[in-house]
């Protein structure tokens, strides 16, 4: 994650839901969180982690915006989109 750095400060982001309330009223709510390296090195070695998330390293557009591009795959179709 830190060996080639992009050209922002920010190294990696993670991605975790978590459930608030009780019962029928209860929601999950999703979180991002991007960390720069000291933040990063804290939430590897410091914090204490719940297994619901989806840590990734961030990396720099190429061009003005992101783009994403959605598949959905199954044995018998897949369907990109963009």
């Amino acid at each position: 994650f830190l060996k080639a750095k992009s050209g922002s400060d920010v190294v990696a982001y993670y991605i975790s839901t978590r459930t608030e309330g009780k019962g029928p009223e209860a929601e999950r709510r999703t979180t991002i969180e991007y960390f720069d390296e000291k933040g990063f090195k804290e939430f590897l070695y410091q914090r204490t982690k719940v297994n619901n998330g989806i840590l990734q390293k961030f990396i720099e557009p190429k061009g003005v915006h992101n783009s994403m591009t959605r598949v959905i795959w199954s044995p018998k179709v897949c369907l990109l989109e963009r």
